[in-house]
């Protein structure tokens, strides 16, 4: 059999392509036993799915890539889509400012298993290998997978624990293409041995403003076992180069 439509990852990205695709024969493969693996896991179960201040200019990177994306489908038309598909998002502005919460992750994996029954999926499924001649051979730990057309959204390195792989790239660069060398972003930070009594407070989340190369976030901290994480933390990787942040615990306390 070969497919219109191959799908490597049923995360957000694979799912939401997939909705789209109802006239086609589609498959989706993914490494976990189950669909969106990180969005169970997203906003500590809540899926933070967008946020209302949406902008090319607060992305990182490629902005005109980022604005013709958001010029065919913004946060208002993703919302829309939510709400006509039974999931409505609120803001919850002490968690981080401006962000959608759902009132579950589940709600929108079921949202997506509904929408998605057209399509064949592979779970358990590891692609090794990528070929082309007439059409996509995908070489995976099980069988062989056939497809007029390809579609690679199988995310980052992060999170391995959540099937996260190298394949991407691997796949990009085969076909030809040029791999910047990754780095990461919108990770948790860790603490050296001797700070180790953040175990202690694990699982305390509170609201900081947290200090990093000239700039100042506003959010909630979650202190973690080996160091912390949050929104506020998160937002601030994207900028930290290795040195001092500063981190202010009572931050409407003069």
């Amino acid at each position: 059999m070969v497919y219109d439509v191959a799908i490597i990852g049923a995360g957000a990205s694979g799912l939401m392509l997939a909705t789209q695709l109802k006239d086609l024969n589609v498959c989706l493969i993914d490494t976990n036993e189950t669909m969106g693996a990180k969005i169970k896991v997203s906003g500590g179960g809540k899926c933070n799915i967008t946020n209302k201040y949406v902008s090319s200019e607060h992305y990182l990177g490629c902005k005109e890539f980022v604005q013709n994306v958001l010029e065919n489908f913004d946060n208002r038309a993703l919302l829309k889509f939510l709400n006509q598909n039974g999931v409505e998002p609120k803001i919850h502005e002490k968690i981080i400012k401006g962000t959608y919460f759902c009132n579950s992750s589940n709600e929108v994996i079921s949202m997506f298993k509904r929408l998605t029954a057209h399509c064949d999926y592979f779970f358990n499924t590891k692609v090794h290998e990528v070929t082309f001649k007439n059409e996509f051979t995908l070489y995976t730990n099980k069988q062989p997978i056939k497809a007029k057309r390809l579609v690679v959204a199988s995310g980052g390195l992060s999170y391995s624990t959540l099937g996260a792989s190298s394949i991407a790239f691997d796949i990009a660069k085969k076909f030809g293409h040029t791999i910047k060398t990754p780095v990461p972003a919108l990770v948790g930070f860790t603490v050296q041995k001797e700070q180790f009594w953040f175990k202690n407070l694990s699982g305390v989340s509170l609201l900081v403003h947290l200090f990093v190369e000239n700039k100042t976030f506003e959010a909630s901290m979650l202190f973690a076992h080996k160091g912390c994480s949050g929104p506020v933390i998160l937002n601030a990787s994207l900028y930290w180069q290795k040195g001092l942040i500063g981190i202010d615990f009572l931050p409407n306390k003069k």
